[in-house]
């Protein structure tokens, strides 16, 4: 197992208990996926100060956060997989389920700050949650559940 012990406990704050070391090992590059969907459209909704794309990714976080598969992680499964010849990406815990929900509510608002013309307020916003999706694509540090895990705890490895 090639996996350091820092990506492994980056993933598992993520909620990732429940997935064996060696198949988050092979997985961990596609783990990136969603959170580099979610920088790619929210940077492109900041840009475009365009609150409708903004509220399409609040649903599209919302979904993640409710659901235990992320849309994005649906298009990883259905689009990419058949060509990466991995396994299907693992459902999410959560603390990166309620990562999930922080980021729709942030999403949310930034959407309106840019309906009501906001438009400073937005940029700053839409901007620094771009930021976070990318720290988290690059690195695997989710700030969001971290920030879950520094409130209730830390989930404990199962498998």
């Amino acid at each position: 197992m090639s996996i350091s012990a820092t990506v492994l406990q980056r993933l598992e704050t993520q909620g990732f208990v429940h997935v064996d070391p060696a198949e988050l090992d092979q997985l961990q590059p596609w783990l990136r996926f969603t959170y580099a969907l979610c920088a790619i459209s929210t940077g492109t909704a900041t840009a475009l100060a365009s609150p409708a794309v903004m509220y399409v990714v609040a649903v599209i976080a919302f979904l993640g956060g409710i659901f235990p598969v992320h849309p994005f992680d649906v298009l990883y499964n259905v689009l990419v997989r058949p060509f990466t010849r991995t396994k299907s990406l693992p459902r999410n815990g959560t603390p990166k389920r309620a990562a999930c929900l922080m980021g729709g509510v942030w999403l949310a608002a930034t959407g309106w700050l840019f309906s009501e013309g906001y438009l400073t307020t937005g940029y700053v916003l839409g901007g620094a949650f771009t930021l976070i999706a990318v720290i988290a694509a690059a690195t695997h540090f989710c700030i969001p559940s971290t920030m879950y895990c520094a409130i209730f705890g830390r989930p404990t490895r199962t498998a």
